[in-house]
Parts: C-alpha cells; sequence; structure tokens
C-alpha cells in the first residue's frame, strides 16, 4: 500500500514503484537530523525513479484539479509533521509549526533544484544540496541542547 504522501499523484499509474525514501523519512522516533540527513543525500537526489515524488512535480500540482492539490498538501502536511514531531526535541523555543513549513519546503525545494542541475553543473548541485542540508540543520536548532 503507498501513503498518502506518494498516492497523491500515482492514482492513475498504481504500478509505480515510489520507492521508500516517503516511508523513511515519516518513520516514528527519526530526528531532525536523521530526516535531514536522509532526504538530503546524493542518493536521494540522483535517485530519480524511486526518490520523493514531491520534489519530482511540485510545480506542476498547481496546473492540477483540486483532488490532485489535496492529496498533495495532505502529503506535505505528513512531511510537515514529521520535522514538527522532531523540532520538538530541539533547544530552540520559536514557532515549531512554522519552521516546519520552512523546512519541508526547502527540503523539497532543494532536492528539485539539485536534480535541475545536476547533469550539466554537478559541483553546483553538489553545492545546493550541502548548503541546503547545513542552512536546515542550523534552523532546526542541530546541535543544540534537547528541550526539557
Amino acid at each position: 500500500m503507498v501513503d498518502a504522501l506518494t498516492t497523491w499523484s500515482y492514482d492513475a499509474i498504481p504500478d509505480l514503484d515510489t520507492g521508500s525514501i516517503e516511508t523513511d523519512l515519516l518513520a516514528l522516533g527519526k530526528t531532525l537530523s536523521d530526516q535531514l540527513n536522509l532526504y538530503l543525500s546524493l542518493d536521494h537526489r540522483d535517485n530519480l525513479a524511486g526518490g520523493c515524488a514531491m520534489a519530482a512535480s511540485a510545480s506542476e500540482i498547481a496546473r492540477q484539479d483540486e483532488a490532485v492539490s489535496a492529496r498533495f498538501a495532505e502529503g506535505f502536511e505528513q512531511m510537515v509533521g514529521a520535522v514538527q514531531a522532531a523540532l520538538e526535541t530541539t533547544m530552540l523555543r520559536t514557532d515549531d509549526r512554522a519552521r516546519a513549513l520552512t523546512i519541508a519546503a526547502a527540503m523539497i525545494g532543494g532536492v528539485a533544484m539539485a536534480r535541475a542541475v545536476a547533469k550539466s553543473r554537478p559541483d553546483l548541485s553538489d553545492e545546493i544540496m550541502a548548503a541546503v542540508r547545513r542552512v536546515l540543520g542550523e534552523v532546526g536548532g542541530e546541535g543544540g541542547k534537547p528541550r526539557n
């Protein structure tokens, strides 16, 4: 069974193998570092067939009907929820929801941009992945002490 994060765009292609990035990302107990390391890995960037469908087609969703948009939003909310749960263990006390929305959107956008330039500028692609990983770790309070 494919979860909501992947099914939004795959109703018409039920036999498509979507990989396990979404399942791994949403696994309970993943720290923010685990999530960032998994999603912003070069292996994920290079796995066009089994990587995150959101990064592959986010801009196309705006052209689709409301039902497709709703499925996409549902999957995005799941991703935000997983990030937000990880943020609740960090030292930072700012709005976890706003940070989770920002981190999830930047993760998706970072992978999309890195994939877009990878063939012609692999150096730029690697730089995008590293920069997004570092900055999102900072935004998420990575390396700080856990909240009490």
